[in-house]
């Protein structure tokens, strides 16, 4: 004798929070398959394998979860559109570029790459001057979105402060760009050492900067 469930027919897509979810990509102006493309692209900016792209705007942040440090083959990227929104950052091509520093931050779990971002803040660097690199070479429309929104947020534990961040997404974009133009073959390794360039020019600041964070914020604690 089989047992009666009853009546279980759910509509989902009247859901409150599937409504919710329709009114921010129109707002935002993309699509769901559109995010995941555009992490997918940003990935294949760098050569990395395609990562699960998770929506987290009712959930979460914006960013990359490794699950097993030993690989980079089970890497996630959480997208949050309120998030970005938040600091105006909107369209298909500010959001691919903002998955741009996502995904380079999977390049820096590499060994041969740590020593270009020793720490928190040099990594958030590091990753926004790829998000120049990748605009540059292939002039994509969104950076002064990117950018502008960027460099209106505050330092922390782990992000430095917005104008820092700002610089380097414009080092990035110069280089990037010199390439575009000479047309020439870019070499991974030289952009590695155009960053270093600029995080030894700009070492000095980024100690100035932690100190200052160290002495404003209410436990007096001072970035790695």
């Amino acid at each position: 004798m089989k047992i009666d469930f009853g009546n279980r027919s759910i509509s989902f897509t009247n859901s409150r929070d599937f409504k919710k979810m329709a009114q921010i990509f129109s707002e935002y102006g993309i699509t769901e398959k559109e995010c995941e493309q555009g992490v997918h692209e940003a990935n294949d900016f760098f050569g990395l394998p395609h990562t699960e792209v998770i929506n987290a705007t009712l959930s979460s942040c914006t960013r990359m979860r490794p699950h097993d440090l030993s690989t980079i083959y089970d890497d996630e990227i959480f997208y949050n559109l309120e998030e970005l929104k938040g600091i105006g950052v909107v369209g298909k091509q500010a959001f691919t570029l903002i998955m741009t520093h996502e995904c380079a931050h999977r390049l820096f779990r590499f060994p041969q790459y740590k020593k270009y971002a020793k720490n928190a803040w040099e990594e958030e660097l590091a990753c926004d001057f790829f998000i120049g690199v990748r605009a540059g070479l292939h002039s994509l429309p969104g950076l002064p979105i990117v950018k502008r929104g960027l460099e209106s947020t505050s330092a922390g534990v782990s992000h430095p402060e917005g104008y820092m961040r700002g610089e380097f997404i414009r080092i990035g974009e110069m280089h990037g760009r010199i390439n575009a133009v000479n047309g020439r073959t870019p070499k991974f390794d030289d952009y590695l050492g155009y960053l270093k360039e600029a995080l030894d020019k700009y070492s000095i600041q980024l100690m100035h900067d932690r100190m200052k964070y160290a002495r404003t914020n209410k436990k007096g604690y001072m970035p790695k």
